[in-house]
């Protein structure tokens, strides 16, 4: 990892002292850039719900004859949670083989996939309680919302009138900050609008704002930080994460990065219940513009109450570390964790 940070360049000096200031604040200025909200409307296909099976058990209740209800097939509602593609896949070929020895074979992958889910998540868990328990440690974990529950304005029922007019798209990202403070974390809620596009420049704004505020409240960063993402490339296993990361520990800022990714399809965690939480709060409440639903996601969470920011603009952080990759990099996506 040595060779993400380019020793001859004057990066400290040409963008500003990223050492931590006489007041031990964090002082970071990289290039601003921002865009008004694209208001245009979406002209494509709205969702629609198939109503025949249900149809069919509806007029099957109409029968003197209760055979055909009892022969009517009835199915657990699905969880909206995107299942992970090998316990799918290898559920599958499981239930098609009745050959012991290839069930046998398939089990092995299945559990030794678990197995590495279990470990990341066993992982996470002993860095949030080592976190809570001595201010040496601070633990972050960043995840984004679905974007579909979130659409302004917000109702809670929807009549025909208003069905297909067009909505501002917003998307959420949670922070949850593990560390010595109350309640042993703070929650922030991350809002933007869809103009703001969801790539590694808001994974590296959210975070600095994260220690930032953390950095106001206890006066100084711990020794040790962890960093918990989901397994999106796009957003988090990248060069410039993996860059500013390394930019923390090059400066002195903290002594020790270590980034945990939790593998695809298993990467529900407490950010995903601090969301579920918002979500049923969405449900009771209205929320007609972007202060009304800041007010709904403050509603939501009692102890602690989470700290809402609105994100107009964001640092360019891609533009401002690309010239000091020294080569270019490749497997970096591979590994579930990196220090």
């Amino acid at each position: 990892m040595s060779a993400l940070y380019d020793k001859d360049s004057n990066i400290s000096r040409e963008i500003v002292d990223h050492r931590i200031s006489s007041t031990s604040e964090l002082v970071f200025k990289p290039k601003v850039t921002s865009s008004p909200v694209k208001q245009s409307r979406d002209n494509g296909d709205h969702d629609h719900f198939d109503f025949d099976d249900r149809r069919q058990a509806s007029f099957a209740l109409l029968h003197d004859d209760m055979d055909e209800v009892e022969n009517t097939d009835v199915t657990a509602e699905e969880s909206n949670f995107t299942k992970c593609t090998v316990c799918t896949v290898t559920g599958e070929e499981r239930s098609k083989t009745l050959n012991k020895e290839k069930r046998k074979a398939i089990e092995g992958v299945l559990t030794k996939h678990l197995n590495v889910a279990g470990n990341e998540r066993r992982a996470y868990e002993r860095h949030k309680e080592k976190s809570r328990g001595d201010n040496k440690y601070l633990c972050v974990s960043i995840d984004g919302m679905d974007q579909s529950k979130t659409t302004i304005p917000h109702l809670t029922r929807l009549d025909k009138g208003s069905q297909h007019s067009w909505r501002l798209q917003t998307h959420l990202t949670g922070a949850i900050i593990h560390g010595t403070m109350d309640y042993g974390k703070d929650v922030r809620i991350f809002v933007n609008t869809a103009d703001i596009p969801s790539d590694s420049n808001l994974t590296l704004n959210i975070l600095m704002l994260a220690l930032e505020g953390y950095v106001k409240k206890h006066n100084k960063l711990p020794e040790v930080l962890y960093l918990q993402f989901d397994n999106c490339w796009r957003e988090n296993k990248n060069i410039y994460v993996l860059g500013f990361c390394y930019l923390l520990v090059a400066l002195g800022i903290v002594q020790k990065v270590r980034i945990n990714f939790l593998i695809v399809g298993h990467t529900h965690n407490d950010v995903d219940q601090a969301f579920s939480r918002i979500a049923e709060a969405l449900r009771k409440w209205v929320a007609l513009t972007l202060d009304k639903l800041t007010d709904v996601i403050k509603r939501s969470y009692e102890k602690p109450v989470p700290e809402v920011t609105i994100l107009n603009h964001l640092y360019d952080f891609r533009e401002w570390l690309t010239p000091h990759f020294a080569g270019k990099f490749k497997n970096h996506s591979r590994p579930h964790n990196s220090v």
